[in-house]
């Protein structure tokens, strides 16, 4: 693995009240995606912000005894640790994986890719950036999270492939 990729490779485990949330199925990792009408591999190295397991609780008074065995730290900031989408995380590799075979996906808000997984009436959102750093194409996932209502957030109209997109992200397009 490249030791020049930005982002945290490895996050730190999660205690609390005596028990280990393991964070090692979120470690930096790389995946390759086959293109067959091409006939072209793309090797991404894919990399995991705390947002797939941590949240903000604006009813939590930050100065609580709660609030306080609840926080993650990283060196940029602080967020509460969120059991819901810490058990939801197990599923993103998987959902990454998928996009070989299955490489459409939805186009959503921000200028941001999210891909949208219904599994057991459950809506999870994953955001996620493709780009181009230190010569190796980058999957960053900035954000995951449970979602009831599709339409209320989000407009997934558009589906598309990760396929020309890797190629642009190859060439430093946007």
């Amino acid at each position: 693995m490249d030791s020049r990729i930005e982002e945290i490779k490895k996050w730190k485990n999660f205690e609390y009240e005596g028990k280990t949330y393991c964070l090692k199925h979120l470690s930096f990792h790389s995946v390759n995606f086959f293109d067959k009408k091409e006939n072209k591999n793309y090797v991404v190295y894919v990399t995991y912000s705390f947002h797939c397991f941590a949240k903000n609780y604006s009813h939590i008074d930050l100065e609580s005894e709660e609030s306080k065995k609840l926080m993650y730290h990283t060196k940029k900031e602080s967020r509460h640790f969120n059991f819901e989408r810490y058990d939801l995380s197990f599923k993103i590799k998987d959902m990454i994986n998928a996009l070989n075979e299955y490489p459409k996906f939805y186009k959503g808000g921000y200028d941001k890719f999210l891909v949208c997984k219904d599994e057991n009436g459950q809506n999870y959102i994953v955001c996620l950036k493709i780009f181009k750093e230190n010569k190796k194409l980058r999957i960053h996932i900035e954000s995951a999270y449970p979602e009831n209502d599709l339409n209320k957030k989000n407009n997934f109209k558009e589906k598309i492939s990760i396929f020309p997109i890797l190629k642009k992200a190859l060439i430093g397009k946007k």
